[in-house]
């Protein structure tokens, strides 16, 4: 069924019979805010993201309501409810919505039932951000001659030096692992970082949501490896 979920490796609708009140969804975080009454000044003044430069998110909260599927022995489907998810922490995927999936912990709120008709309602707490499942490392190269070659993610030669633009899609900062042939040197944001031949990642380099443009210097093969699906 299509508008299932899969909570800890298990399909609500394939493997409990779980039919949902309505197409299944994650609400979004509640955003931190910092407001500061100034006396005798209009309005107040706004510090939500004097310390981190960004809006902060907090936790997703929520409940899902589904039906029994008529056929079911709601005794043990409880029962294996219970045993495998309540209070667990797990991932979640949405079936509307496979691409991505939710960290968080899950609980039974309650269940009736009745002669004809059983529900159930499961509680949920998670990470504000929902995770994609593919990274740069798995993606093709993308790039666009029209702009000068720019390669926007992927893997790419230097031999010289040679500008790069990393996009980050998401809305959370981004820290590339550059798995590099050979060693070499990146700059960024006016500072020159080191790359030894294998494995680099520095968290010095950051990738904010959009453009991110660096100078790569060196001879060798660049493969760049960063999430692309940290996302509200």
């Amino acid at each position: 069924m299509k508008h299932s979920v899969i909570i800890g490796g298990h399909n609500t609708y394939e493997e409990w019979g779980l039919v949902p009140f309505s197409r299944l969804h994650v609400s979004p975080p509640e955003v931190k805010t910092n407001y500061i009454d100034v006396p005798g000044a209009d309005g107040q003044l706004d510090y939500s993201t004097v310390l981190t430069g960004s809006v902060r998110y907090g936790r997703r909260t929520g409940s899902w309501e589904f039906w029994l599927r008529p056929g079911e022995r709601w005794i043990e489907v409880y029962e294996d409810i219970l045993a495998e998810i309540h209070g667990k922490e797990t991932r979640i995927y949405l079936m509307d919505d496979p691409d991505y999936f939710y960290q968080g912990r899950v609980s039974v709120n309650g269940w009736s039932s009745e002669e004809q008709n059983s529900k159930i309602v499961i509680d949920y707490n998670l990470d504000p951000y929902k995770y994609g499942l593919d990274s740069t490392r798995n993606l093709d190269w993308l790039w666009d001659d029209l702009f000068s070659n720019i390669i926007y993610y992927g893997t790419f030669d230097v031999d010289g030096t040679m500008e790069r633009n990393l996009i980050n899609p998401a809305v959370k900062d981004a820290v590339p692992v550059f798995i590099c042939s050979a060693a070499m040197s990146v700059k960024f944001n006016g500072n020159v970082y080191s790359l030894v031949a294998g494995e680099n990642r520095n968290e010095s380099i950051v990738l904010r949501p959009g453009d991110n443009y660096m100078t790569f210097a060196g001879t060798g093969r660049i493969v760049v490896d960063y999430s692309l699906g940290k996302r509200l």
